[in-house]
């Protein structure tokens, strides 16, 4: 199918000038009511990169990267159903996950700097049915997210140049993701688990700073 995010020039939360810049890698579920409307169409799929360009008390943002169909979360919690566990799955998973030893080589499907999951699911299912341990499907399946999010990282900051990257949402609370990502980039933030098991607080604060700056304006 068509990838899930517009070509359209996105609007700004200021005018402002640049002088600041960050890169954030979130897990997104829609974005369609902040600061007007940040995307064409009302869902944005995940993991979807975003560039932060601040000046002053001002900021404006650009989605610059995103998944081309499953949702990073999407494909965490299928392979837990697959595997009898809770919904949502991804600690069960992750908990899963770590009592496999096994060595798993995961390369990514990338298309310039988006990604794709749902050759993740097809592969657990594959897995399943040749009989593999729920331990090592769980692994396989956190490893090539993990692998992924990597990979668009490494596009993106060869893209844009050296800047700091924050981590938030659901799926980037994962201990095994946090762990290897860290151990990758020096420039590495990852937002708090409170404020990464919902995008609605983010969406309220963007959303207010919007309707702040065009009062003033």
């Amino acid at each position: 199918g068509s990838p899930s995010r517009s070509t359209s020039p996105r609007p700004s939360c200021s005018s402002s000038t640049s002088a600041s810049h960050h890169l954030g890698m979130y897990r997104f579920q829609s974005l369609s009511s902040a600061c007007g409307s940040i995307a064409a169409k009302s869902s944005i799929t995940s993991a979807a990169s975003v560039l932060v360009t601040g000046s002053g008390t001002g900021f404006s943002t650009e989605l610059i990267a995103s998944s081309l169909d499953l949702k990073a979360g999407q494909a965490i919690d299928r392979a837990a159903v697959m595997l009898g566990l809770p919904f949502p799955g991804g600690i069960h998973l992750e908990r899963l996950a770590l009592t496999c030893s096994d060595s798993i080589n995961y390369i990514p499907t990338m298309k310039g700097c988006d990604c794709c999951f749902s050759g993740i699911e097809n592969k657990c299912e594959k897995l399943l049915d040749k009989g593999a341990s729920s331990e090592y499907i769980a692994k396989f399946c956190l490893t090539a997210v993990m692998n992924s999010i990597i990979a668009m990282t490494d596009a993106l900051l060869n893209k844009y140049g050296d800047l700091p990257v924050v981590y938030a949402g659901g799926v980037m609370s994962n201990g095994i993701m946090q762990k290897k990502i860290s151990s990758r980039y020096n420039g590495a933030f990852f937002a708090a688990p409170e404020f990464s098991c919902d995008n609605a607080a983010g969406i309220a604060l963007l959303t207010a700073a919007c309707i702040s700056n065009k009062r003033r304006g």
